[in-house]
Order: C-alpha cells, then structure tokens, then sequence
C-alpha cells in the first residue's frame, strides 16, 4: 500500500514538472520574440540576375532574380533589399513600408555601376524592324506599354510624330496607340544605322504609393519615358545618390507630353532627396505637385540636375506648405535637354514655383548654383501676400542663354540688381561664373579659382574639411556628382583593310552617367593608366600602327572619377605597297628621292633633308603616339627644319608623301 501511494506520487510530480517545464519553454519564447522584435531583429535580402526566385534571398551566394519576386515579398521594419551592382533589371520596383524607428532600405551590394532598373527596349537585331518602303520601318513586335521616347546612340532622341505621313527625317518616330506598333524613319535597317536603340517605355520605375518610412538609395533608375519616382501620399522618405536621366516623354493628354525624375504628389512629409545625379528629364528634375494637400517637411540638397526643363517645380494650390528647404544644388542649363524642342510652349528654367497656398510658411532657397537657362533661373509667381514666407539667399546665378535672368510675380527682370531690388531677396546672393571644372563633361566640380567656394551661408553646415560651406553641390576637391559608374564604349569599328599604317576609325562613341573625358585606341589588352599619354579629350578619327600585318585594336574611355571602360575591339589587316616603316636615318623613297632625319633622338627640333626636291604637293607630317597630327608641312626645299618645342618626351612618327609612295620613320624626342 505504501509503495502504490509513493509511485502515485512521483508519477503526480513527473506531470507537474512536464507542465512547468512546458510553461518555462513557452515564456522563454515568448520574452525571446518581443526581445528581438524590441532590438530590431532585421534580415537583409540579396538580387541578382543570377540568382533564382526559388532561393531564401538572405545571402549573396543565394539571391533572389527578378522585380516580381522583391515586390511580393513579406517585409519587416528594418530589412534590407541589395541589389547587384553591374546587373539590371526591366520593370517597376514597388517598396514596402517600415517604421518610424526601423526604415526598409533598398540598396545595392558588390562593385562596379550601380544597379540600373529601367524601362527600355534594346532593338539591335535586323529581324526587330520590318522595311515599310520609303524609308519607313516598324517595329516586328507590339508594344503595349507606350514608347514614349526613342534614344539613339545613349545619346540622341528620336523625335515624336503623330501619324505616319510625318515621318520624313532621319529618327522620326511614330507610336500608334491603336495598333501598339513604332514605326521609324531611317535610311536603313535602324539596327544598322544605330550603334544602339532603346525604346523607353511609360514606367514610373519606384512607385510608393501610400508608403512610409523607406529609404532608397545607391541605384541607378534611368531610361523611362515615364518617371523615377512617384511618391503619393508619403511619409519618412529618404533618397540618395541615385542616377536619374533620359526620364519622360509619354503622353499626357493629346500631344502634350510630361515626366519628371521625382515627383511628391499630394500629401507629403519628412522627405529628404540628397546626393542624386539628374539629367535629361522632360519636364522636372524635382517636383512638388498636387491638389489640396499638405507638404511640409522636405529638404533636396546636394544634387546635380541638368538639361532638364525645369530643374526645380513647385505647383501645389491648396493645403498646406512648410519647411521646403532647397538648398546646395547645381543645377546647369535648364531647357537644353533632349524635350525642349518637343514639348508644346517651351520654356526652360532653373526654378518654377507655380503654385503654393495661402498658408505657406518657411520656403528656403539657399546656397544653390542657377547656371544658364533658356527662360529664367528664377519663375516664381501666385506669391503675393507670401512674400516674406520665401528665403532666397546665398545663391549663385549666370545667365548667358536668356535675355532676362528672373520672373517673379510675372514681372521679367534682366539683370541681377533688378531682381535683387524688386523682390528684397539675394542679400548675400552673387551674379558670376560659377567657374566648373569641366561643364561640356558634366563635370561640375568647383574649379579652385570658383567664387563658390566657402561663400555659402555662414549658419547652415560646414564642409567636410570643416571651412564655411560652398555653394553648390559638390564641395570643392570633392569627387563629381555620382560618378560611381564605369563608362561604356557603345560603338567601336574600323575598316577589315588598310593601304595604310594610319587606319581610319569608322566609329568610335562613349558614353557615362556623367561624362567621358578621355578616348585612347592601343593594341593591347592591358587597361590603360589614366596618365596614359594616348589619352585624347575627343574621340580619335584615326589609329597610327607601328607596322603592317594582322592587328587587334582596343578602344576604351574614362570618366572624371578615373574609372576606365572595358574595352571593345575589331580587327585590321594593314598592308603597305610600296611603302616602308623604317627605324634608319636615311630612307630611299622611290629610288630618285632619299631623304635624311637628323638628329634622332632630337630634342626641340628635327630636320628632314632630301637629295633633291620633291614634285608639288609633297609633305610631312608628325604623328604622336595616340595618332595627333602635331605638326605638318607642305615640302617647298630641300631641307625643312619643324620645330617640336611644345612636344614632351616619347615615341613620334614622321611621315613624308613625295607623289603616291610614302615613308614613316621612327622618332624619338627625348628632352
């Protein structure tokens, strides 16, 4: 009896030590995940063009592959969404929302060009045109998104038409809404005539509607006819360093078209747009728009915006207006982007604020750049009564494209002192140059001469190497805007055959975010050091081989930030009759005529000497290294003497042409 009772008893105890044990286990879960969620367990989420949407996305050896995939994907406050730098992708990114204490972030991972998400076409192929006659081709496919843009070349639009009977220039193009065809006028095949064709579909490529609290950055949304990024009805928006150009172009009603890079619509607060590079936009840069809403709270600083129509708008109505800070921006060249010509009443200006409601308070303007414009830097109008809620001040304008430099209220003013007195604003403003280092590259460093420099307003914050801030975007010494890319050479071809050891370059194009500042051709695979002396600004017409036979040349380029393209090749047999690459002194021409180099080495001066003087019309030239004429005579004596002063140490080519024979010999300058 007494046994029975104390196995009941400990069987009694076994249960109620399972139950606490269950419960202890249950607890400690329970603290555990309001722990984590307290300290903000996140995960961060990788996309390649190489991954597959099968995989979990949670490391870079098992990333997710498409848009879709991250759009429908569950989120939490504080993950993370990289994608692949170098890789691409067609179509929209939608974003989910975070917190206010743990924002989703959208990213890149890896080196090299930022990650591109885009709305374009590539049609390279023959077999994507179909021949129409008179010159006339249509596309062999149907587009459904509308094509509202064409480029050409990463460098020139297509100009829209609206029926087919219009089409009579080369890049023409008509886009029928009826039949979702584009029809192209080109003299051949356009895959032929183009080293490159995109077709920009009407994709707003970042869409966050009724989102909160995201942050996107470090990508590059490009080639739409659409937008960047819509925000409508917004909140804790953070975005920067992104590269947006060739945006806009589709239909808005009839032949009135529209795009902006990045527009807020309606209700907007707490955004902030920082470091992005902005060009080629149909109509804005940056926007603010909407009807009777509330916008308060946003700050665009640090961006370079160019050849966009205008480089600033604010058209807002009704609601609410606060805290709209628009400060250390360059923006350049307002109305010379590629949609000027085709917009109805084109205008062109820096700063278009059309709209803002009775209750507007603390719109900042400050330590700007306002270079060029083909209207005004400045249109600003429907202010009256606000006309102490706006601060413009520590602003740097030039004005050399139009006849008057500001419009405000719809009053033009001409000159800078004009305005300045008008409207009260500027005290601390200056009228000049804003001297870049390199504007026709896009290259809108302060040059250290700038009067830009140090000459922002005293209360905002210092620079990086702590001096009073400059106007403007990029700090001087600093690196250019978003050069973060690699630049592409787009098109490279020469002749399969030359009688000649100078080969003609058929094509040789280039393009970068920014812009290309340097051109070399060699015949080597190895990268070029960017102190390379075949280094040229512009694209070289001709290559200057050192000997007949079979030759592989490489093209490359680069960019202000000192990053060099990859190369793209094509192959030349040279063959030379009669004619010889010689390394002597004295060189027999066509058995009359000997001629004479001396000295060689030289060093300010060579002397080319001939045993008799040469028929009319005879000449030298020499070459550098890259393929430069330097210098060049017509031989009238029997002895010309070139000076080579200007010319620094290396490898030259002296080529003579008596008649129909000619000779290229080796020089060296060695100072």
């Amino acid at each position: 009896m007494k046994e029975k009772f104390i196995q009941k008893l400990l069987s009694k105890n076994a249960t109620m030590k399972y139950y606490f044990n269950k419960f202890v286990k249950r607890t400690f879960l329970f603290i555990m995940a309001v722990f984590f969620s307290m300290i903000g367990f996140t995960a961060t989420y990788y996309v390649s063009n190489a991954g597959s949407d099968s995989n979990n996305g949670q490391s870079e050896s098992s990333p997710w592959q498409t848009l879709s995939k991250v759009n429908a994907a569950s989120l939490t406050a504080g993950d993370a969404v990289l994608f692949k730098c170098g890789n691409s992708w067609y179509g929209q990114l939608i974003p989910k929302s975070g917190s206010s204490s743990a924002r989703i972030t959208y990213g890149a991972y890896g080196t090299g060009n930022k990650p591109l998400i885009h709305a374009s076409l590539t049609k390279m192929s023959a077999s994507d045109w179909e021949n129409q006659g008179s010159n006339i081709w249509r596309s062999a496919s149907t587009h459904a998104s509308e094509i509202g843009n064409v480029l050409f070349n990463n460098s020139i639009c297509g100009v829209r038409k609206y029926s087919d009977g219009t089409l009579t220039t080369q890049g023409h193009y008509y886009y029928n809404t009826s039949t979702d065809y584009i029809k192209i006028y080109s003299t051949s095949n356009p895959a032929t005539y183009y080293s490159d064709v995109k077709l920009l579909s009407a994709v707003i490529l970042v869409s966050l509607n009724n989102k909160s609290n995201v942050n996107i950055k470090d990508l590059n949304l490009s080639y739409t006819s659409g937008y960047s990024v819509v925000g409508n009805t917004v909140t804790g928006l953070n975005l920067s360093n992104l590269t947006m150009i060739w945006i806009g172009g589709q239909t808005h009603a009839g032949e009135v078209r529209k795009g902006n890079a990045v527009e807020f619509w309606n209700n907007c607060q707490n955004a902030v747009v920082e470091n992005c590079t902005v060009g080629e936009v149909f109509d804005a840069g940056l926007s603010n728009q909407g009807d009777d809403a509330n916008q308060s709270n946003i700050t665009y600083r640090k961006n370079v915006i160019y050849n966009c129509e205008y480089s600033y708008e604010y058209f807002l109505d009704g609601g609410t207006t606060a805290n709209i800070i628009f400060e250390n921006n360059t923006c350049v060249d307002a109305g010379l982007g590629w949609g000027h010509k085709q917009r109805k009443g084109p205008t062109g200006r820096h700063i278009r604020i059309a709209g803002t409601p009775p209750n507007t308070t603390n719109f900042v303007v400050r330590n700007n750049i306002f270079s060029d414009a083909i209207d005004v830097l400045n249109y600003t109008r429907d202010i009256e009564g606000l006309e102490s809620k706006f601060t413009f001040n520590y602003n740097a304008y030039y004005q050399t494209l139009g006849s008057n430099l500001a419009q405000i209220k719809m009053v033009p003013y001409a000159t800078f002192a004009a305005y300045k007195s008008a409207t009260g604003w500027e005290a601390n403003s200056i009228n000049t140059n804003p001297l870049f280092v390199d504007a026709a590259n896009h290259d809108y460093r302060l040059a250290a001469n700038s009067p830009c420099i140090d000459a922002g307003d005293p209360s905002t914050a210092k620079d990086a190497n702590g001096s009073r801030s400059d106007i403007g975007a990029i700090e001087s010494g600093g690196s250019p805007a978003s050069e973060t890319s690699t630049p592409i050479v787009s098109a490279f071809t020469i002749p399969s055959s030359s009688a000649s050891l100078t080969v003609p370059l058929s094509t040789f194009t280039a393009t970068d975010n920014i812009g290309v500042t340097g051109y070399l051709v060699n015949e080597t695979a190895a990268k070029p050091s960017l102190t390379n002396s075949r280094w040229t600004e512009s694209a070289p017409t001709s290559y200057l081989a050192l000997s007949t036979g079979t030759k592989t040349l490489y093209a490359w380029a680069k960019n202000a930030a000192g990053k060099v393209s990859a190369s793209v090749t094509d192959g030349v047999t040279i063959t030379i009759d009669g004619s010889r690459l010689t390394t002597g002194i004295e060189e027999d021409v066509n058995g009359s005529v000997k001629i004479d180099i001396f000295p060689n080495p030289c060093i300010d001066n060579v002397t080319v000497r001939f045993s008799e003087i040469p028929e009319a019309g005879s000449y030298i030239e020499i070459i550098d290294i890259a393929g430069r004429k330097v210098a060049s005579r017509e031989i009238s004596n029997a002895s010309e003497n070139i000076s080579l002063s200007d010319q620094s140490t290396g490898l030259y080519m002296v080529k003579t042409r008596i008649g129909s024979k000619e000779v290229i010999t080796k020089l060296i300058i060695n100072k």
